[in-house]
């Protein structure tokens, strides 16, 4: 136990460990370099003085020696072994692992592996228990449970697929592809000292044939991550040779009598090999690999999957933005959405008018956030395609290379930071949190826009909120810094969160469709952090001073010239008031059909020029939160667009289709009055002064098929296609699917309006990916509720859709799509796919039951 002994311990506080100064100072082991690169490898000095953290005992170069070639014959033997039992034998474990009920899987597992954890999240249980203080009382057992803190009886028993992916995984990737993850998963607890360390000042090779070898210390190759110190570096070997142990355990017990004289049976293996996609038992999706990284392939830093999930998000929050001002029911839907939550209940009217401005107002500047996080992915696809041949483990990274992955690094950091503010400034505010904060109405008149002072009257970081409301510690816990080594890492609580609510579905409607999609961005922005910091060779790390001096992409004009504008509370309660008299309170018409005609009509016009008016200011606006900025004219005109889409020809021919179809619907209505629309908490009261529309802007208008648009990297306007058609979907007859998913798909685009309402009926999320699938696309939990949608080839010709991915939000908390937010998801799939009503028709194939054609689908085309 090193210098420190017990002194004291009474069973119910905190263990006393003492040592004298001369001992201590005589255990101290000093490291080769306490850079913060380095210590990740050994412990520093201050950090030894912990009587966690101090080392137990120095090792010669003989003994730790010995240790690493234990650990890593024990891998291989096991790995040989395992390698030649799926050869032969796959088929067989498939089987028989999946005929066995959850109770005979635990029973196997406990005379497999006796020293596995039972439950899932042990390291959040154990981080509050009082085990963990008593340093003196360490065992073995523990030891390895830490080592793998995401193996468990729980999870393996739960799903067989599970231990399929494991088992693929770990056979098909040598140790050293997993070597960056396997240290990762070790971070929390070599931060707060949960193992036995033992010091040495060599270092351990960590990639490639070389791996596990034992060398020297040597600068350029330890800040790369191309080597690891040994106390860290054995601490990998062990969870891997453990790991290892386990799996081929678990085999064994598994072809416990099987006839070894018996020819190769591994047909399904290897067809389960070609297609490589595991689902969690009852979802229709593919798990994410994000939430799932255990069971999914070693990270690799794939920059065009980086560039897809930026790409992806711009697109989702630019055609959210778009149909905020082009679609009348969406833009109310989303209203009654805000309105629902706690904060607006609790605001008074004119704090509602500039809640509401407000959040419109950060919205585009998330969509913002994705258009530079994009140009910055694009920079780093660039340079890794210009020196991909001098990208390799063992030496430097290509230095115009390694500046990018730099600057990367540091904008999703800051990203991460800033999405878990967002979420922070939700959480008192979520119906389904009020019980943990009070809020004390009033401000004492200082300032009109302070609602009250909020307070959390409930302990959030304590075992006690861990058991008794696991969802409000996750939340909790996802505002950590993602620099803070003794935080919880976010792609964990991810999966916590994920599993807690697929467990406890009742738990779904303490969280709203805003929070969903504040927990979607933050889960996206920490993967691609993860990507980039996981990969080897290791960046190096930049500062953010240096690099908004020497960079002159969009997000570094930004960060250097932010001028933290402020919100002029008067503007923004002008532009939402206005937007909730005009529109959200307007009455329906009523009266005689043909006077009712006429009012519709007029009613639209007047509902048509309220939101032209609302997003007229906002372009002020954001044009304001630019003055000044390094931006130029032309950039700044880009900027503007994603507050202009009600301005181009697509919407207005679209407006003038709708207007002329809804004047001989309104003839066909009974004479019934309609209620108002109703405002939770009220707004007859507010009052504002009477304003004239303001004229249209005159930006230049694109044509019918082409709207302006610019590109991230550059300052030029550019022209592109306003609807992307892929053109083999465009030049297909038809997409043949199922009835089942034509009924699904018809209603995504309705053949007419009713004034501002839309017909149909619900349907449910499962309903919706099945007809997805149907039609050509694979599914994939993408982390918080959005789901990703990827265009796959297919041998059936009709599924030609292409490449290409889109993502959509899973509703909750009931899992079902209402009619308006369907018919905009349709117009996503025509804008970005080419998809129309009459593309559809129903197949002439034998009908398929619904779920297993889309298990099929989804595994065949997730690889």
């Amino acid at each position: 136990m090193g210098p420190f002994i017990l002194r004291e311990d009474d069973g119910s506080s905190q263990p006393v460990y003492i040592s004298n100064i001369e001992s201590l100072e005589r255990s101290i082991c000093h490291p080769p370099c306490v850079c913060a690169d380095c210590q990740n490898g050994w412990y520093t000095p201050e950090e030894q003085r912990n009587p966690a953290q101090s080392y137990r005992r120095r090792l010669t170069d003989i003994e730790t020696e010995r240790r690493v070639c234990a650990s890593l014959a024990q891998m291989r033997d096991r790995l040989s072994a395992l390698s030649k039992d799926l050869d032969v034998f796959a088929d067989v474990i498939l089987r028989r692992w999946e005929k066995r009920s959850r109770a005979k899987r635990e029973e196997l597992l406990k005379h497999a592996a006796p020293d596995l954890a039972e439950e899932q999240w042990l390291l959040p249980r154990y981080t509050y228990s009082r085990e963990r203080m008593l340093i003196h009382e360490r065992t073995e057992r523990r030891r390895r449970q830490l080592l793998l803190p995401w193996l468990n009886v729980e999870v393996l028993k739960s799903n067989p697929s599970v231990l399929f992916a494991l088992l693929l995984y770990r056979v098909a990737y040598a140790p050293h592809h997993w070597a960056a993850f396997d240290s990762a998963q070790l971070t929390l607890s070599w931060a707060t000292g949960h193992f036995d360390i033992d010091f040495s000042d060599k270092c351990v090779v960590m990639h490639g044939p070389r791996y596990g070898t034992l060398v020297r210390w040597e600068k350029e190759a330890a800040h790369r991550a191309d080597l690891l110190g040994f106390p860290r570096a054995i601490l990998v070997l062990e969870a891997q040779a453990y790991l290892m142990d386990v799996l081929g355990s678990i085999v064994e017990h598994i072809l416990d009598g099987v006839d070894r004289t018996l020819p190769p049976r591994n047909q399904k293996w290897k067809q389960l090999i070609a297609n490589a996609a595991f689902r969690e038992t009852g979802v229709v999706e593919s798990w994410s690999r994000y939430t799932h990284q255990p069971f999914s392939p070693p990270p690799d830093l794939n920059s065009d999957y980086l560039l897809s999930l930026a790409r992806t998000r711009r697109e989702a929050t630019g055609d959210h933005l778009r149909y905020l001002q082009c679609d009348i029911p969406y833009l109310r839907r989303y209203m009654k959405i805000l309105f629902s939550t706690e904060i607006f209940k609790k605001s008074s009217d004119s704090q509602k008018a500039v809640l509401l401005a407000s959040r419109i107002h950060s919205e585009i500047g998330s969509h913002q956030w994705w258009s530079w996080i994009e140009a910055e992915c694009k920079h780093v696809d660039a340079m890794r395609r210009m020196y991909s041949d001098s990208i390799c483990r063992g030496s430097p990274l290509p230095q115009r290379y390694d500046r990018a992955l730099g600057a990367l690094e540091l904008l999703m950091v800051n990203q991460v930071i800033y999405r878990a503010k967002c979420l922070e400034e939700l959480l008192p505010h979520v119906p389904g949190m009020q019980k943990h904060w009070s809020l004390k109405r009033g401000n004492n008149g200082k300032s009109p826009g302070v609602i009250g002072t909020l307070r959390r009257i409930t302990p959030a970081n304590t075992q006690e909120s861990l058991t008794n409301d696991m969802l409000d510690w996750c939340l909790v816990q996802m505002l950590g810094q993602p620099d803070n080594q003794t935080m919880f890492d976010h792609s964990m609580l991810f999966a916590m969160l994920h599993e807690h609510l697929a467990k406890n579905p009742a738990e779904r409607h303490r969280l709203d469709e805003v929070v969903y999609q504040v927990l979607s961005d933050l889960s996206t922005c920490h993967e691609m952090l993860m990507a980039v910091r996981l990969h080897r060779p290791q960046n190096t790390a930049r500062t953010l001073t240096e690099t908004e001096t020497s960079e002159e992409r969009p997000a570094w004009k930004w960060h250097r010239s932010r001028r933290g504008n402020a919100q002029h509370p008067g503007l923004l309660r002008d532009m939402g008031g206005d937007l909730i008299t005009d529109l959200y309170l307007a009455k329906p018409p009523a009266g005689p059909k043909l006077v009712a005609a006429a009012r519709i009509a007029q009613s639209r016009a007047l509902q048509h020029s309220a939101v032209e008016k609302f997003w007229a200011r906002m372009r002020d606006r954001i044009a304001a939160d630019f003055r000044g900025s390094d931006f130029s004219a032309a950039e700044i005109e880009r900027l503007l667009l994603v507050a202009s889409a009600h301005l181009d020809s697509e919407y207005l021919e679209e407006r003038k289709r709708e207007d002329e179809a809804a004047l001989p619907e309104a003839i066909n209505q009974p004479d019934t009055p309609q209620p108002p629309a109703s405002f939770p908490g009220g707004f007859e009261s507010y009052s504002r002064p009477k304003s004239v529309v303001p004229p249209r802007s005159q930006l230049t208008k694109a044509g019918t098929e082409s709207e302006k648009s610019l590109d991230p990297n550059s300052a030029t306007l550019q022209t592109v296609p306003a609807h992307p058609l892929n053109q083999e979907a465009a030049q297909l007859a038809t997409i043949q699917v199922s009835k089942q998913s034509l009924e699904v798909l018809l209603l995504m685009f309705p053949g007419k309006h009713n004034g501002d309402s839309v017909g149909g009926r619900h349907v449910q999320w499962d309903e919706f990916v099945h007809a997805m699938v149907d039609a050509g696309f694979t599914a994939r939990n993408s982390g918080g509720s959005a789901v990703a949608f990827t265009s796959s080839t297919s041998e059936n010709p009709s599924h030609r859709s292409g490449g290409g991915r889109i993502v959509f939000h899973k509703p909750h908390p009931v899992p079902k799509i209402d009619p308006i937010l369907l018919r905009v998801m349709g117009k996503r799939m025509a804008r970005w796919f080419g998809w129309r009503r009459g593309l559809f028709a129903t197949s002439t194939a034998p009908t398929v039951d619904a779920a297993a054609a889309a298990a099929a689908a989804t595994i065949a085309g997730s690889a």
